[in-house]
């Protein structure tokens, strides 16, 4: 395919086409652009190396740095889908240290790339903004609070959502549980865990953040609260875990809800989560980009996406509400029990060496066997 044949089926000149290619089309309609631009993406046309400004003109290739540091696997996947839809190939690089990114940036650049997704590092260096300049770039560092500059994973708006559902299933008793080695995402998440607790009138204590390092799970939580809200599905799985050591099981005695990159754990019952929301992130920058290197003007606005429950079946209400609760009337006695080797007749004195003092009368014997039931029991009685 050759420039005069783009130009012969968008209908247009050839310097036409070469001034879109070449981005010098201020004086052109918006329709002429994209009904070359659409051609030009459908039959991948690349001008030939040996023209003139031939670097200058689009490829069609989008350049993705992604921080290795965080599971990204489904994020890659849909970027690629949605560059694809829109007639981009992309060439992805994954960088674990601050001088990598750099190099890696630079590679992008090599490759001549139209516009970069930039996942940066929280210890980039200065000179990869440098390496930057003079391309569309489109932000998605975690690392980094989101706004119009930067599109990325709201935590705090999810766990502020999460928690919520919680309180909703009647949950007053939240811990919130994250990895010991913690950036900007893991604070966010507390940050929106006590924000709806706070808006929600629903008492926060420090204890309730637990940090889950190399040592575990502190057990002793388990027993203090109804729920458990987890930064990810591994700790949640140190949930699991802990609960079976301490035969509580879940939901019943505790409900579990997580965030979820997509990778699924041998959770039982089934693990409920709030997956990322990688797709509609993906989809939200492959636009912003494709619109920045086309000359196409979108709305700046802050990525959200509403958070949307996966299953429910390792969430209920808490075992104090879920019970029945049973009013029961009647005596409330202590029963003295002396062991004797033969009864004594009418008159007759008889020694013991021991006796047992112990709980009793019907109405309490009845209570007692209520709760062995696991209903909620009231009971109504008298003493002597």
């Amino acid at each position: 395919m050759t420039i005069r044949e783009i130009a012969a089926l968008a209908g247009v000149s050839v310097s036409t086409v070469s001034k879109i290619l070449n981005k010098k089309d201020e004086h052109l309609s918006a329709e002429t652009r994209e009904r070359v631009l659409k051609l030009v993406r459908e039959y991948h046309y690349s001008p030939y190396s040996g023209v003139r400004a031939a670097v200058q003109a689009q490829t069609m290739l989008l350049g993705a740095a992604v921080n290795g540091n965080r599971p990204h696997g489904r994020l890659l996947d849909s970027i690629t889908k949605y560059a694809a839809e829109r007639g981009y190939s992309c060439v992805v690089t994954v960088s674990g240290t601050p001088e990598e990114e750099l190099r890696n940036l630079n590679v992008l650049r090599s490759h001549h790339v139209d516009g970069i997704l930039w996942d940066k590092l929280a210890q980039s260096l200065p000179a990869c903004s440098t390496a930057l300049e003079g391309i569309p770039v489109r932000k998605m560092a975690c690392c980094e609070p989101p706004s119009p500059e930067n599109s990325c994973i709201d935590y705090a708006g999810l766990a502020y959502q999460a928690a919520a559902y919680l309180i909703a299933q009647k949950h007053r008793d939240i811990l919130c549980v994250i990895p010991q080695v913690s950036g900007y995402p893991e604070q966010a998440f507390v940050q929106g865990y006590r924000q709806c607790l706070f808006e929600h009138q629903v008492p926060f204590s420090p204890d309730r953040v637990c940090v889950c390092g190399k040592a575990g799970l502190p057990e002793g939580r388990l027993l203090e609260n109804t729920a458990a809200l987890c930064f990810d599905t591994e700790l949640a799985g140190r949930v699991y875990e802990a609960c079976s050591r301490k035969n509580r099981r879940i939901p019943k005695y505790l409900s579990v809800l997580s965030l979820s990159d997509g990778e699924k754990g041998p959770f039982f019952p089934e693990l409920s989560v709030i997956p990322l929301p990688y797709d509609a992130l993906a989809r939200h920058v492959c636009d912003r980009l494709t619109a920045d290197v086309e000359g196409r003007r979108v709305p700046e606005t802050v990525f959200a996406a509403e958070a949307h429950l996966s299953g429910n079946t390792s969430v209920d209400i808490p075992l104090t509400m879920r019970n029945k609760k049973i009013v029961v009337v009647g005596p409330v006695n202590m029963d003295t029990v002396i062991p004797l080797k033969k009864f004594p007749q009418m008159g007759e004195t008889t020694l013991t060496e021991s006796r047992l003092i112990v709980p009793g009368g019907k109405g309490l014997n009845q209570a007692v066997g209520v709760t062995k039931l696991e209903a909620e029991a009231y009971l109504i009685g008298k003493v002597g």
